[in-house]
């Protein structure tokens, strides 16, 4: 009896830290909970469901404004693989948005999606995100290769 429930306990331990980095939303997004670099550098927070909402509403307003390719396809943002990662820097919550047209092509690719910020050296067009300041409802774009 007590060996049971010594592995049960010890089982559910293993699975409630295997997802402490991430929350997966759907197939096509991710909510990062730690990256390596921002967690060092600033103090993160987890973004909610009004904080995604507000920051995709205003990366879409970026995109029709933009000079960028995809301006006449504000849409794209239904079609690609989205991370979401949360951080304040001088006071103001940023919001990050990564966006990934497609995953590399390898069996980690999928869980490195759910649990870090994937954002290459460069990949071209295909990769793009944006800073997303919700206090002062600005939004920094940036496109690979551009």
């Amino acid at each position: 009896m007590i060996r049971s429930f010594s592995l049960i306990l010890i089982l559910f331990i293993l699975v409630s830290c295997k997802n402490n980095r991430k929350t997966t939303l759907d197939g096509h997004s991710a909510i990062i909970k730690h990256d390596r670099y921002y967690s060092r550098k600033y103090e993160t927070y987890i973004p909610n469901k009004e904080d995604i909402n507000r920051g995709l509403s205003l990366f879409k307003n970026s995109i029709i404004e933009s000079d960028y390719f995809f301006k006449d396809s504000p849409d794209i943002l239904d079609s690609v693989y989205k991370q979401y990662f949360g951080y304040f820097e001088e006071q103001d919550k940023i919001l990050l948005i990564n966006c990934l047209c497609e995953l590399w092509d390898f069996p980690e690719a999928k869980n490195e999606f759910n649990s870090k910020l994937v954002i290459p050296d460069d990949g071209g067009i295909c990769y793009f995100r944006a800073y997303i300041n919700l206090d002062k409802n600005t939004v920094n774009l940036i496109v690979n290769g551009e």
